[in-house]
């Protein structure tokens, strides 16, 4: 009897997981991420159309959400596709009124070649009628070049 109920839990925990969804949000991103490294945007593409279809996006961290917004401003380089540019900017705006520490930390600790992306989403982000102060850069100026311009 023992081995039977055994053999019924195992098969009732197999259809359990093969019921539940298919992959996290986390899953979805590293999945994009690892797809822009190898240069396929068509495996990006779905990855952020699950991230974005999924009823939990507006659920998203800060973190997840400028993580996404990089993924969409890399897309539109590669794609040239406006509507990813307007994304990736949308999802740059959310970050920062989700938790704004946190969006700055994980643009602060991006990889040389991604920071251009970042003062592209930066200056998409930005009111168009508004004035420029620096104050709350996330790159701000470093000061030897701020003295050498003085």
């Amino acid at each position: 009897m023992k081995p039977i109920y055994r053999y019924f839990t195992l098969i009732f925990a197999v259809m359990m997981g093969a019921c539940s969804s298919g992959s996290s949000i986390e899953d979805d991103l590293r999945a994009a991420e690892m797809a822009l490294a190898n240069g396929d945007m068509r495996a990006a593409e779905s990855a952020t159309q699950h991230v974005v279809g999924s009823e939990n996006f507006s659920g998203l961290t800060s973190k997840q959400l400028a993580r996404l917004s990089l993924i969409y401003i890399q897309m539109a380089d590669s794609l040239d596709r406006e509507t990813n540019v307007g994304q990736a900017a949308n999802c740059y705006r959310r970050a920062y009124e989700a938790d704004r520490d946190s969006a700055a930390d994980f643009f602060s600790t991006l990889e040389s070649d991604q920071i251009p992306y970042a003062m592209l989403l930066r200056a998409l982000s930005q009111p168009r009628d508004s004035v420029w102060s620096g104050e709350n850069d996330i790159f701000p100026l470093d000061s030897l070049v701020v003295d050498s311009i003085n």
